[in-house]
């Protein structure tokens, strides 16, 4: 960072020996979730984005409902803030509690398929959850440092995939913030690359863990086709350079038998 969060971080540690200070050069915010999982020492670890809020009580409430239900991973509503259309996700009418055959039956294909619903009660996002620390580890290998966006489903499934039972809470405790200059609102330079390293990652966590998931995977690598050429637009070019844009997308896809 080239302001003072480095200074600032160090000031905190000395302040509270629960709080560690890490430094490394800038690789991208997978290798710092990488390295932060792995230098951890709790048994369930949860993400905060540095733009965003969370409720005073999220993490101790999301606690309370994991030595409850003796869950591996449980996850809360979110509130989107800074916008106009700012609205609730993720907040099913009553709590939900997937366990066993249901984690992979319902649950992880829910994941994959998020953006079919106008409201899902799943989320593919990492910051809306707490995560058995073991899951988390045992599946760094699935976790390709080089994807730097949209790389929060490839935590959830493989994690997921492993987990006993998920807990969906229906109350928001999550305050996303959105705002144009952001990485997921602004132009996504490089975001073909990005998509297929990440369907790489999550197509082969399924193919290993749970058989038959795959086409979930296609699923999502479809919806994340149609996001990169909508992106394409967002950027100045020419009628013939984007339509040989999109064409290239389509003929590079490993997902296109799915998609005739």
């Amino acid at each position: 960072s080239p302001d003072r969060c480095p200074d600032l971080c160090d000031e905190y540690a000395t302040r509270d020996s629960r709080v560690r200070g890490i430094h490394q050069p800038n690789r991208g915010s997978a290798a710092a979730v990488i390295e932060g999982v792995r230098v951890s020492h709790g048994c369930y670890i949860g993400f905060v984005d540095s733009d965003d809020r969370i409720d005073p009580g999220m993490f101790a409430d999301m606690m309370a409902e994991v030595w409850k239900q003796h869950a591996d991973i449980v996850q809360c509503g979110l509130r989107r803030f800074g916008s106009a259309s700012s609205s609730d996700l993720a907040t099913p009418l009553e709590t939900l509690v997937y366990q066993d055959g249901a984690v992979r039956l319902e649950l992880v294909p829910q994941l994959l398929t998020f953006f079919q619903y106008d409201n899902p009660v799943i989320l593919p996002a990492r910051w809306n959850k707490v995560f058995q620390r073991d899951l988390l580890v045992r599946n760094i290998g699935y976790c390709d440092t080089r994807i730097r966006l949209g790389g929060s489903p490839k935590y959830n499934v493989t994690s997921s995939l492993d987990a006993s039972k998920v807990v969906c809470l229906n109350r928001c405790y999550y305050n996303y913030r959105v705002h144009e200059a952001s990485m997921t609102q602004s132009s996504k330079k490089g975001l073909w690359p990005q998509n297929r390293l990440l369907f790489a990652a999550i197509a082969r966590a399924c193919s290993d863990k749970a058989e038959g998931l795959e086409q979930y995977a296609y699923r999502y690598f479809n919806y994340m086709t149609l996001l990169t050429i909508i992106d394409y637009g967002k950027t100045p070019k020419s009628y013939t350079e984007l339509l040989s844009a999109v064409r290239t997308v389509l003929r590079d896809n490993p997902a296109a038998d799915s998609m005739r």
